[in-house]
């Protein structure tokens, strides 16, 4: 079992070693994933019923909960455009 010192030591040091990396520009996290270049059409064609979500997921190589995001934000970006007529 740790000691509190020894606890708190260990979080300085990983706080510092973020931080040290951070400024080499080291990237956290999952690498963004970009969708593929016909996703207007996949997405019609979803909507169309002529896919279903799970094979329009596949087809952008993402998950299902992360291709609704990306589908509200197109929606959202596509109302924009229409509104700005």
């Amino acid at each position: 079992m740790l000691r509190k010192d020894e606890r708190e030591t260990i979080r300085q040091r990983q706080a510092e070693g973020n931080a040290a990396a951070k400024m080499r520009g080291v990237r956290f996290g999952k690498p963004r994933s970009t969708l593929p270049q016909n996703f207007p059409e996949l997405y019609q064609r979803w909507r169309k019923k002529q896919l279903t979500i799970h094979e329009f997921a596949e087809i952008c190589n993402i998950g299902r909960s992360r291709l609704y995001t990306k589908i509200s934000e197109y929606e959202k970006q596509q109302s924009i455009k229409i509104h700005n007529f």
